[in-house]
């Protein structure tokens, strides 16, 4: 923006935009324990955060024209609606399957009844980490530690993922400072048993 336009923050066009706005945040601090690994993976390997939908099928050329539809790592899609009419039918990797989803109602549910909200849709085979809503990360120290695994079984009964985790400021985690976690959740008859090992860093594993 500039001098002598108009106001650009998200309560200057009135409360049904700042509550989408909101959510989008909220939904964001969510997933703030995926993103992080995400950060250390592309610092390590060179792999975007965001990637382009035909990082899941390079060979399926539909997905080589799809621009309002992202990937955040491996395992999740996140599907913007930008058509007035709101009925953008996106195409998703066929390779796969993948199942859309919301975050359970830690807020009355406001966010599955915001049509305005991306849709998030989980790799099957994916195991995805999320956090509580945080404000700010000073907010709940208490709560650095808490994670939902969000867990969608491929074909097999198996799903996996990883989280990374740090100090979360200075340089520590060049000198192995850091712990990342692998996360495999096999089907065993009618329950899904979750193991995790440590796959690299030196800090004790954390006690969740």
């Amino acid at each position: 923006t500039a001098k002598g336009n108009i106001d650009k923050e998200p309560w200057a066009f009135g409360e049904d935009v700042e509550d989408t706005c909101r959510r989008a945040i909220e939904r964001r601090y969510r997933l703030m324990p995926l993103m992080y690994s995400l950060f250390e993976e592309s610092h390590r390997t060179g792999m975007p955060i965001a990637r382009p939908l035909f990082f899941a099928d390079p060979v399926d050329p539909a997905l080589r024209s799809e621009d309002d539809s992202f990937m955040l790592g491996d395992n999740l899609i996140v599907a913007a609606d930008t058509t007035p009419g709101g009925e953008r039918m996106h195409i998703l990797p066929a390779n796969d399957a993948w199942i859309e989803f919301d975050f359970p109602d830690f807020d009355g549910g406001r966010d599955s009844e915001d049509p305005d909200q991306a849709k998030l849709y989980l790799r099957s085979g994916g195991i995805v980490p999320s956090a509580p809503v945080h404000q700010h990360f000073g907010e709940r120290p208490d709560q650095r530690d808490e994670l939902t695994l969000l867990i969608a079984l491929d074909s097999d009964g198996k799903a996996s993922g990883e989280l990374y985790e740090d100090a979360g400021d200075g340089w520590g985690f060049r000198d192995g400072e850091f712990l990342r976690t692998r996360y495999e959740a096999p089907r065993n008859g009618d329950r899904v048993e979750l193991t995790t090992a440590p796959v690299g860093g030196d800090m004790a594993r954390p006690d969740r």
